[in-house]
């Protein structure tokens, strides 16, 4: 039984225990559900059908009561249940269902309440200031639009709820049910919370175009009206406002929706938290007396207060960091043909660009490639991605990029011309590499793209992967383990995802590519010290080719930096036995094969060596010490 079942099979033992008298074994089983926060965040839509499914059968726990004042089960066919995600604003009014009535919650002015609604989203099952027994009446269709009724409701339905307890008033009694008088306002358009707690609604008004969203730290352009009560507090502008998201200008729950938007999307923003608008520009803060207002209230938790944004995302630009620390930043500055990023150059392919490059002083032009000033009639600059060809900022920003798209990326010495050798640097770097970050305006031009390996015939994906080990070969060879290392293991990975090839092709691509492949992947292990990693890779050749003598000699190599000595020498005695083991037969490659392995033996004697002498020395001084 997945997490999920295992929720909702406790929700109800929990029930079932209460009616049988045994509450205590059964609650503590559930306890500890809750206590692990139910259930994870993926499951919720599990959950939520679970639960649902659940309810229907849970006959008598939630009822509508009759003029009359008698319980009655409703089951009148034109019942139709409110829609998924849409926003509705709840009056609730909530007294013990004895013969004392006492009022325990209510949002309604005349009965003492504050007068402003719960906000609920239907669907959303996570909403601790919703009873369950509310959001079944409204699956039920029990619920409707601006028409009043009341609803009986069992105590495990109300404040017993285990998903979402809530504080229990200390005039009701465990076991107690409770009568609720509702109120429904139900708005029109797509809605979903976009914090954890509900407290801040979304409702579309307006769809946007596209998938993306904004997102740190992206520039957006918005027109903002805000209400609180029946009062405005601010007045959308004709002309859309430029923001930086994540800079701390938009309060942290306006920021939160906006951040859920696509543009040209209109939308209401319901915040129902106060302390989520304590920061931000004044102008886009409710007044000083409602920040001021509690947050909630107990019992359940009630808003004392609601502001109401009327938000349009007009423009956003995609601003990156690019390397998780702001050492390099791109922002798009003119829009690419094609959809992101489906469209750009994500794995390592042959890019054209224009670019320019100017020191941090603003002035210093230090490299300018192919006309970046728009001159059709210059050659764009040829650029192989992930062969170290152009300094990092520029290799990972194209990646990112569509067909036509011009982007100014800025960057910091680390990732601009200090990534390149020497030789190949501008002149006056040296003079100029302290006077700030560099900038680059980059065009992209086109790609050529690559072999699509979900569709290829079988000798094209073979021929690719010898490309890309040939690229491997060519900056291992050149002293760049780690992008060699990278080249080696994508052609690895992409041919480790081939399916339905024939057997006799599958072991032909495993002996004569995946197995240099791996062997190629050790060896840049071994420069680099993953003594592990080595090893790894080393028995995955031999299990494919078990006489393979470089990858019983480096396996042999790795055991012993390991620090597995004794397994060391076992494989170098058993590889200088065997050297023939592959069918070998010339003589000379027999002697230089009894030559490495006797080296690598003597290697070996001399590191048990100094661990001994290691060993005595530490031995001697702890007995001195005594």
């Amino acid at each position: 039984m997945d997490d999920a079942a295992n929720y909702v099979h406790a929700t109800t033992v929990a029930h079932r225990a209460r009616v049988r008298k045994q509450r205590q074994s059964d609650d503590a089983v559930l306890d500890n559900v809750v206590k692990l926060n139910k259930c994870p965040a993926k499951l919720n839509d599990k959950v939520q059908q679970l639960v649902e499914k659940n309810d229907v059968n849970e006959h008598g726990a939630v009822r509508v009561l009759t003029q009359q004042g008698e319980h009655e089960e409703a089951t009148a066919s034109s019942a139709r249940p409110i829609d998924d995600d849409c926003f509705v604003a709840l009056h609730m009014h909530c007294v013990s269902a004895d013969d004392a009535q006492n009022v325990l919650f209510t949002t309604v002015k005349e009965q003492g309440g504050c007068g402003v609604p719960l906000p609920c989203v239907t669907g959303e099952t996570c909403d601790a200031r919703i009873f369950r027994g509310i959001r079944v009446a409204m699956k039920r269709g029990w619920i409707e639009d601006a028409k009043p009724v009341r609803l009986y409701l069992r105590d495990d339905y109300a404040y017993g709820q285990k998903a979402f307890p809530l504080e229990r008033p200390p005039e009701l009694r465990r076991g107690d049910g409770v009568y609720v008088d509702v109120v429904a306002t139900v708005y029109e358009g797509e809605a979903r919370t976009v914090d954890n707690n509900a407290h801040v609604v979304k409702r579309v008004l307006e769809e946007g175009d596209g998938w993306e969203t904004p997102r740190a730290p992206f520039v957006i352009w918005l027109t903002v009206g805000a209400t609180v009560g029946a009062q405005t507090f601010a007045t959308a502008s004709e002309e859309p406002k430029q923001f930086t998201v994540g800079d701390g200008t938009l309060p942290p729950a306006l920021e939160k929706a906006v951040c859920a938007m696509r543009v040209g999307e209109r939308a209401n923003v319901v915040v129902t938290d106060m302390t989520q608008l304590a920061e931000g520009i004044d102008s886009l803060r409710p007044p000083p007396s409602e920040l001021a207002a509690p947050a909630t209230a107990p019992r359940p938790p009630a808003p004392t207060c609601a502001v109401t944004y009327n938000v349009k995302l007009w423009r956003m630009v995609q601003v990156r960091d690019m390397t998780g620390d702001g050492s390099v930043t791109k922002r798009r500055e003119v829009d690419g043909v094609g959809h992101f990023p489906g469209d750009c150059p994500l794995e390592d392919s042959v890019v054209r660009v224009r670019y320019k490059a100017v020191a941090g002083d603003g002035c210093t032009i230090l490299e300018q490639r192919g006309g970046v000033d728009g001159d059709a009639a210059d050659t764009p600059f040829e650029i192989r991605t992930g062969m170290g060809e152009c300094c990092e900022a520029i290799d990972m920003s194209v990646r990112l990029m569509l067909p036509g798209e011009t982007s100014v990326v800025t960057s910091t010495a680390k990732y601009a011309y200090d990534s390149l050798a020497e030789d190949v640097r501008p002149a006056g770097w040296q003079g100029l590499r302290d006077a700030g970050r560099v900038t680059f305006t980059v065009q992209m031009v086109d790609f050529e793209k690559n072999v699509n390996w979900h569709n290829a015939p079988l000798p094209v994906l073979r021929a690719d992967a010898l490309r890309i080990k040939a690229q491997g070969n060519t900056l291992y060879t050149s002293g760049d383990v780690s992008r060699a290392r990278e080249k080696y293991a994508r052609a690895l990975r992409l041919l480790s995802n081939l399916r339905h090839v024939p057997p006799k092709d599958a072991e032909d691509i495993a002996r004569s590519v995946m197995v240099p492949l791996q062997l190629n992947i050790a060896a840049c292990a071994m420069k680099q010290g993953e003594w592990h990693l080595m090893k790894k890779h080393c028995e995955s050749v031999l299990d494919i080719d078990e006489t393979n003598y470089k990858a019983r000699l480096r396996r042999a190599a790795a055991s012993m930096h390991i620090g597995d000595h004794a397994s060391a020498r076992k494989l170098l005695q058993e590889l200088l036995d065997s050297l023939d083991a592959d069918g070998v037969t010339d003589s000379k490659i027999l002697d230089s094969r009894a030559k490495e392995v006797r080296a690598e033996l003597a290697k070996l004697d001399a590191r048990v060596a100094r661990h001994k002498a290691k060993e005595r020395g530490m031995a001697g001084r702890m007995f001195n010490s005594s």
